[in-house]
């Protein structure tokens, strides 16, 4: 096989991101900007018609793309953050982004929540460096368990469960939506995260309603 046949993989792929992290983002970035701020006419009483958000996902599939619309919205965030998780591997590309979030969530009184599905690794010791804004949480489940993040002015993005994620892996195969600008789906995704975060911290959290099927048997590894 030659190389031109072979798929990236994602450890190429992060690599080249961290080289040209810009150039190569700034489409996402975009493309966020563009969708989030669209708006359709839809029709009011009789003869009227008004002009309301286009509240639509963005589908992707590679690891590129999570990169950039992770990115997209670290840079947008000043207020709150949420995120589930697997491990700290998104900080090997975007722990720039990640610092100068905290910094804002820092100025503006916001808080980051961050649960990890695994090893939280560099997210604890930003944690311990930051711990007015950011609080890190450590779990495990018998399922597989869907990483999503939610953030201010109805942003999030939501994966389909995947296996642990690992250099050699191909670079595509990871569907996932990104909501830029869907305050509903945003909202419900919060709800997800706050009874999880109920479940492993003993918090009681907004939105919070005992549905502990949503689990899928996730407990304490702190």
């Amino acid at each position: 096989m030659s190389i031109i046949e072979a798929s990236p993989t994602i450890g190429e792929t992060e690599a080249l991101v961290r080289r040209y992290k810009e150039p190569l983002t700034d489409q996402f970035r975009e493309m966020a900007r563009v969708v989030g701020q669209a708006r359709v006419e839809v029709p009011r009483g009789l003869f009227g018609h008004e002009s309301q958000p286009l509240r639509v996902g963005i589908p992707h599939g590679n690891i590129m793309s999570a990169i950039g619309y992770t990115r997209a919205a670290l840079l947008r965030t000043h207020s709150r953050f949420e995120m589930v998780t697997g491990s700290d591997r998104i900080l090997h590309t975007l722990e720039e982004e990640f610092r100068l979030m905290l910094q804002r969530l820092l100025q503006e009184g916001g808080n980051a929540r961050i649960i990890v599905v695994g090893e939280p690794g560099k997210f604890r010791q930003l944690a311990q460096e930051c711990p007015q804004a950011l609080r890190v949480e450590q779990g495990a489940s018998d399922k597989p368990v869907a990483h999503f993040f939610t953030s201010d002015e109805g942003v999030c993005r939501v994966e389909q469960p995947h296996p642990p994620l690992e250099d050699a892996m191909d670079a595509a195969g990871l569907p996932a939506v990104y909501y830029p600008n869907t305050s509903g789906r945003t909202q419900g995704e919060r709800g997800v995260f706050n009874l999880y975060w109920e479940r492993l911290t003993g918090e009681k959290q907004e939105q919070s309603r005992r549905r502990w099927w949503l689990f899928g048997g996730m407990k304490n590894q702190a």
